[in-house]
């Protein structure tokens, strides 16, 4: 088109085809340099000017000015919405509607429905001023140096809302982390008890495991021991073990020189080696 379209609103330049050729220029002869006292979202106001999407529209290019929301999803809270609020410019010549984003990020917003007809709440500021300038665009008031004690005033609380509103929002992520450090640390201690808990039972397990050892290793040593007194292998039977155990009473028997200690082993070796023999 060799039209310059950058210094236009930015809903503009996304839907430049919609727009006639004639339009474009008649825009780019209505947009300014931005000259304003502040901002109060995306809307900036100044003595002769707002400036919107990054565009200064004077006001007497302006024909209605007006709020709009388009509900994204449920609130958290119950009869809240989460949206997009914008601010639509009607436009005096050429005759053509710009919407732009009043917000740079969603917001949520009270609502109220009266038979058809959905009613938003906005910021209380967006709402004032938006209202204010409406009023005098319909007064055609192109000066709004009388009203600007009144809109800095605005301007100075939205922005003192908005600093309440990111303190409130870092202390909230503050303390998330926090919680967050906190089930970490607690996650890391009981990985910890349950680690310990794991290495005591298999401590535990290896005790246990090692004195099974032990005394199958002090059965066999003790089975050999009374295997070696009665001079029997490995395969003997209770037969075989009464008659060994007779002539070794009759041999070590303390009325035959004998003693009382060996007596003794005899019968527990018996005993010990009759558990296993073979009928």
């Amino acid at each position: 088109m060799g039209i310059a379209i950058d210094k236009l609103p930015y809903s503009v330049q996304r839907e430049a085809r919609r727009f006639t050729e004639g339009e474009l220029r008649r825009l780019c002869r209505r947009v300014e340099e931005p000259e304003v006292w502040g901002h109060i979202g995306a809307l900036g106001i100044g003595r002769h000017m707002i400036s919107l999407g990054g565009s200064g529209i004077r006001f007497k290019n302006i024909r209605r000015i007006s709020l709009n929301f388009h509900p994204l999803r449920e609130g958290g809270r119950p009869g809240t919405v989460v949206g997009k609020a914008t601010l639509v410019l009607e436009l005096a010549r050429p005759h053509v509607l710009i919407e732009e984003p009043l917000f740079f990020e969603d917001i949520a917003v009270f609502y109220r429905i009266s038979q058809k007809e959905i009613a938003y709440r906005y910021p209380r500021q967006a709402e004032w001023v938006v209202g204010m300038l409406q009023e005098c665009l319909e007064q055609k008031v192109r000066d709004l140096t009388p009203y600007r004690e009144e809109i800095c005033r605005m301007i100075r609380e939205y922005e003192a809302e908005k600093m309440a509103e990111e303190i409130r929002r870092r202390a909230w992520e503050a303390g998330r982390r926090e919680e967050a450090a906190r089930r970490a640390q607690r996650a890391r201690e009981e990985a910890r008890r349950r680690e310990q808990e794991a290495r005591r039972r298999e401590e535990k397990r290896r005790e246990e495991e090692s004195g099974k050892k032990e005394s199958r290793s002090g059965r066999d040593a003790a089975w050999e021991r009374a295997r070696d007194i009665f001079q029997v292998g490995k395969q003997y039977t209770r037969s075989e073990l009464k008659a060994k155990r007779r002539s070794l009473l009759k041999k070590y028997h303390p009325d035959a020189g004998g003693s009382v200690e060996m007596a003794q082993k005899i019968n527990m070796a018996y005993d010990l080696l009759v558990r296993y023999a073979a009928a």
